[in-house]
């Protein structure tokens, strides 16, 4: 059974890694330092104090057995407007409902 959690920053090795290899294909920059700053901001409370255009932080985690298997981070801008940065899903865990259980997440989030 899939479970949504906010994230620990005891996720940031295994998320790190996720973002290098799900992102680093398709282009450039350092994906480990970027999962650094947003897991740490989103893990402390989720207010973004380095941020120029964003206020928070925001992200969850998709756990099955206890392996992360998706992460979806979004961030709250500063007009009110919320954007996904980014949406994981492992490729063994996809076309299992995943993406859309983290997107139910942040749309309840939205609401509130």
């Amino acid at each position: 059974m899939v479970k949504i959690r906010r994230v620990k920053i005891g996720d940031l090795p295994i998320i790190a890694e996720m973002m290098h290899d799900a992102l680093d294909p398709f282009y450039g920059g350092d994906h480990r330092a970027h999962a650094k700053r947003i897991v740490e901001t989103a893990a402390r409370g989720s207010k973004d104090i380095k941020g120029h255009f964003s206020v928070a932080q925001i992200m969850y985690v998709a756990e099955e057995d206890g392996l992360i298997i998706g992460i979806l981070n979004f961030v709250v801008k500063h007009q009110g407007t919320l954007k996904i940065s980014p949406l994981i899903v492992r490729e063994e865990a996809r076309g299992k409902g995943v993406s859309q259980l983290l997107l139910n997440r942040m749309e309840q989030y939205a609401k509130r």
